[in-house]
């Protein structure tokens, strides 16, 4: 409509001017005209200016609302991605953590605090957070790819597995180191039992080709002994009766040989722990001074074999009862634990000294003066046949050793 106007007006205009100059006299009325139709076009300019003027500033506005709003967009996403990726760092069972150029940890995930055994840790040096070796292996200028390493967090003796990356930024500059580590103590447990397990079975073969080779022999002894008991003077009786009674003895330690060596499948049946542990009991003669503690809860769902748990059991009450020659407490416990069923026999005797404590079930391996060495090699061998662990835990205060049985069938 504008732009009608200002050619309608325009062309007013530029037509009286023209007639006026052709005419040259000065006549009121084409003046008027001339001077009127001059002020509208004056109007109109500066009313088109300022609508020019007005449309440029709403533009203006326009372009920065936009831009304001594709900044805002922008900053919901990098906040909505920062959270995405501290959801996934939170979420990663490892732990992570960061250290910068100085050694000073920037970054921490939970995993990690739980490995560590501590959540104040953003801020302060890796050297007070973590000791040797592991620390070591932190500090090197190379990067570690895969690396175990044991060490005291908390307290208790772990394992764990870390690898070390350099942290890059945005333009892919070094700026400190990333470690994720895990705790691979279980792991490193059950590769153990695994050797012991092979090494138990390797020494099991040896023990039964020793105890035949030997069975025989022992068989002729024992007949001589008993010849020369029926023929000999009464002066050397106690001599003979010395011979039969470390013949006897040598006959217990072949039998266990024989037992550790002989694989038996175990014949799983309904067992009642409380029964079991309670006829063994009936069957020893508990030593002066040994205070007897029991507390059994119900086995319901404990499928075993009763021969061979009763005879576990019996060799870890014996060794309790040996190592309280003073007296002591002797404490039976069982008690179900989600789908297993643990008993646990311990002792107030002075524990096992650290130097021993990995060759404890090892076939052979005794403290005793008469012992075989195969008790608690036997317990193993019984327990793990089971599919269960046994386990022991130690200290000058004494020792509690555990079995762990699933419950049901395996």
């Amino acid at each position: 409509m504008r732009i009608l106007i200002g050619a309608i007006l325009t062309g007013i205009f530029v037509s009286t001017i023209v007639f006026f100059l052709s005419e040259k006299s000065l006549n009121p009325v084409l003046m008027f005209i001339v001077i009127i139709t001059g002020i509208g076009l004056v109007i109109l300019f500066i009313s088109s200016m300022r609508n020019t003027m007005r449309t440029k500033t709403e533009e203006r506005e326009f372009m920065m609302e936009t831009m304001r709003e594709l900044i805002s967009q922008m900053k919901d996403k990098q906040i909505a991605l920062d959270i995405f990726n501290e959801n996934i760092l939170q979420s990663v069972p490892s732990g992570v953590l960061s250290i910068n150029k100085d050694g000073v940890i920037t970054k921490v995930n939970e995993a990690g605090m739980n490995i560590l055994k501590r959540s104040d840790i953003i801020g302060r040096h890796i050297s007070e957070v973590i000791g040797e070796p592991f620390l070591k292996y932190i500090l090197m200028e190379e990067l570690i790819k895969r690396e175990e390493v044991p060490c005291e967090i908390g307290g208790r003796k772990v394992w764990l597995g870390f690898s070390i990356s350099p942290l890059k930024d945005r333009n892919k500059n070094i700026i400190g180191k990333l470690v994720t580590f895990t705790d691979i103590t279980e792991f490193k447990e059950l590769q153990s039992r695994m050797k012991l397990k092979e090494r138990l079975e390797s020494l099991g073969e040896m023990a039964a080709g020793i105890a035949h080779e030997l069975r025989n022999p022992m068989a002729v002894i024992t007949g001589y002994a008993n010849i020369l008991r029926k023929k000999a003077d009464p002066s050397i009786q106690e001599l003979i009766e010395a011979i039969q009674k470390e013949i006897s003895l040598m006959d217990s330690i072949i039998r266990d040989f024989l037992s550790f060596a002989r694989y038996e499948e175990p014949n799983l049946v309904p067992v009642d722990m409380r029964s079991l542990v309670g006829d063994i009991l009936k069957g020893l003669e508990m030593p002066e001074g040994i205070e007897l503690k029991i507390e059994i809860e119900p086995s319901h769902g404990l499928m075993a074999d009763e021969t061979l748990i009763k005879q576990a059991i019996k060799n870890l009450i014996h060794n309790s009862i040996d190592v309280m020659p003073d007296g002591g407490i002797l404490e039976i416990k069982g008690q179900r634990i989600d789908s297993s069923y643990r008993i646990s026999i311990s002792d107030t005797g002075k524990g096992i000294p650290p130097e021993i404590r990995e060759k404890v079930f090892i076939p052979f391996f005794t403290t005793k003066d008469r012992g075989t060495g195969l008790g608690l090699s036997i317990v193993h061998k019984v327990v793990t046949a089971h599919g269960g662990e046994v386990a022991f835990d130690t200290s000058e205060n004494g020792t509690t050793f555990k079995i762990t049985l699933p419950l049901g069938s395996f």
